[in-house]
């Protein structure tokens, strides 16, 4: 053992006797230097450039800013035949973001009586009541995506349009969410240091638009043809009258919150379509065949039979049956419907007579026709549902689940008749 101990002891004198011969090593060195953690900038920034009759309008155009006390529209003396246009400019800072926006009319008034506005008709103006007003149905918008020249050009599309009084409740939801969008990203958030454009044009009378040919080098200053307003319909209803409204735009980080849905502008809707693959009809009781005329899926889309609570008599050929045992059939909304506040869903059905037992449908929902949540075990004859834990869905499945000892022989279970998404009731 103690041989052992000194064969290593020479060893180890050899070695650093070999380092001393040299005195230049190779050597490296890592260093990292100022780490850092600092949160990104996720900041809205809008600008606007407005015209008013085909002249610049400065009191209503700015450079980029956040919108406190900045007005996309004020004028407080328009006349019939007036038109104007804005293109505003969207930039969120280094960050993706979830981008949506909501548009309200807070008033459209009245203001005073005059003798020309009553001696067309006018009712004489309520103090009380800020909505009694007419300019709102006749002043006329329209809505596209811009290239940032405030010109309406080829290529571009219109995205909404109508008077002030018909799209307002519709102008609300997302610039750009997981579903959609106006900015037409598909699901895609508004990208950091990225530019997007949104222009509108309006007219006190009727508005028409002409697609010019692109040229964003010059704007409606050199180029008003784009836009044409007659005013020469509108008589003296809309004297003195004013509307006022609320624009905003909101923007949240997209990272880590990858199915953000901006709240939408509730629009009632019937299903569009009966989705391919998804119909499962079942039998009769007696296990024969369903009538024909019970037998067309497009049959379960919209309700014929309204008004009464049994739809009786039965209108053949306006309902689809389920069918025994645990028949069902899947429908589609083209656009996904949003979880509002109250029940989302109005399923109807057909039964015939008030003597008949209920018929039982079982209702569940996706967003991708594969994964369902079940939104009701047991509806009955004309009922409302809720989207419950899904924040939008796209497909409605619907089960029958009906007792079916309770039924005479030739009985086809849940008599399908419409499905509609509904918006919640405003008090």
């Amino acid at each position: 053992m103690k041989r052992v101990i000194v064969s290593l002891v020479v060893v180890a004198v050899v070695a650093i006797t070999a380092f001393s011969f040299s005195q230049a090593f190779f050597s490296d060195t890592e260093t990292s230097s100022g780490n850092t953690l600092q949160a990104g900038a996720l900041d809205l920034k809008v600008d606007n450039t407005s015209y008013y009759n085909g002249v610049k309008s400065t009191t209503t155009s700015w450079e980029l800013d956040d919108l406190d006390g900045h007005k996309f529209f004020d004028f407080a003396d328009i006349k019939p035949g007036d038109w104007g246009e804005d293109t505003i400019s969207l930039h969120v800072q280094t960050n993706d973001a979830w981008a949506c926006y909501n548009v309200t009319v807070t008033a459209n008034n009245d203001v005073s009586s005059t003798e020309p506005e009553l001696g067309d008709g006018d009712l004489a103006e309520d103090p009380n009541n800020a909505f009694d007003g007419e300019l709102a149905q006749n002043i006329q918008m329209a809505f596209w995506l811009d290239d940032g020249d405030n010109v309406y050009e080829v290529g571009e599309s219109i995205f909404t349009q109508g008077s002030i009084s018909q799209v307002a409740p519709a102008l609300k939801g997302a610039l750009a969410d997981s579903l959609n969008g106006i900015l037409g990203l598909q699901g895609q958030p508004m990208s950091g240091l990225t530019t997007y454009y949104l222009a509108k044009a309006w007219c006190f009378g009727n508005l028409t638009l002409n697609q010019l040919p692109e040229d964003a080098q010059t704007g409606p200053d050199v180029r008003p043809q784009g836009i044409s307003c007659d005013g020469s319909g509108l008589n003296n209803l809309t004297q003195t009258d004013q509307v006022l409204g609320d624009i905003s735009f909101s923007v949240v980080q997209s990272r880590h919150n990858p199915g953000y849905v901006c709240e939408q502008a509730c629009v009632t809707r019937w299903a569009d379509k009966p989705t391919v693959g998804g119909n499962f009809q079942g039998l009769r009781k007696n296990n024969t065949a369903i009538l024909a005329d019970r037998t067309d899926p497009n049959d379960a889309l919209v309700a014929e039979s309204l008004g009464t609570p049994y739809d009786n008599p039965v209108q053949a050929g306006t309902f689809f049956s389920l069918g025994f045992t645990g028949g069902n059939l899947t429908v589609e909304f083209n656009q996904p419907i949003v979880n509002n506040p109250g029940p989302d869903l109005k399923i109807y059905e057909v039964t015939g007579g008030t003597a008949y037992p209920d018929e039982i449908v079982k209702v569940e929902a996706s967003q991708d026709n594969s994964t369902w949540v079940t939104l009701s075990a047991g509806l009955t004859r004309d009922n409302t549902t809720d989207l419950g834990s899904l924040p939008w869905a796209k497909y409605v499945r619907l089960t029958e689940a009906s007792d079916i000892n309770l039924f005479e022989a030739t009985a086809d279970g849940y008599d399908l008749d419409g499905v509609q998404y509904i918006c919640p009731t405003i008090i």
